[in-house]
């Protein structure tokens, strides 16, 4: 191989190294360059999103603690009215037992006032009637006697039908 061959080789090699170069250069750094941006413009898509997840994510977390602390406010709540009716039932039963109570004492009162209703009702006349005859026959003699006599039962009597008029 002689010099120029030599020469012309390397010059053909440097041509073709430009050709290729000038190719490169013009057809596939564009792509290349477009390619190295488009996945930087994803990937910094991907960590935005990525970061909006996790923003959600702490939202989401905040509100369900929120939610949790509301919960368990509104069940202590809930406790509290159940223990609050379940002693107003008790109350209640309580009340009802005592006015039961008290009925049956009333009830038990009115049958005692009328059965002492009915005992004076058969007792007093026949009681009157009885000192009405002993006290004729003690003051039978003397006339003074009888005049005192009628005047007492005469209050006697009224003093009877003023208690009956009164239900006493």
């Amino acid at each position: 191989m002689s010099f120029v061959d030599l020469i012309f080789s390397w010059l053909n090699f440097g041509v073709l190294l430009a050709l290729l170069g000038y190719v490169f250069y013009s057809q596939f750094l564009p792509k290349f360059i477009r390619d190295i941006r488009d996945r930087r413009a994803q990937r910094l898509a991907a960590e935005k999103l990525r970061e909006e997840f996790f923003e959600k994510l702490a939202h989401i977390q905040e509100e369900r603690e929120r939610r949790e602390q509301t919960y368990q406010e509104v069940l202590g709540k809930v406790v509290q009215w159940k223990q609050a009716e379940i002693e107003r039932q008790e109350a209640l039963k309580l009340e009802s037992a005592r006015v039961l109570v008290l009925a049956e004492e009333r009830f038990k009162k009115g049958r005692e006032r009328a059965a002492m209703q009915r005992i004076r009702a058969r007792v007093v006349p026949q009681a009157l009637a009885q000192a009405r005859l002993e006290l004729y026959d003690f003051f039978q003699k003397d006339r003074a006697g009888d005049a005192y006599i009628e005047g007492v039962i005469k209050v006697v009597e009224q003093r009877t039908k003023e208690s009956y008029g009164r239900g006493a």
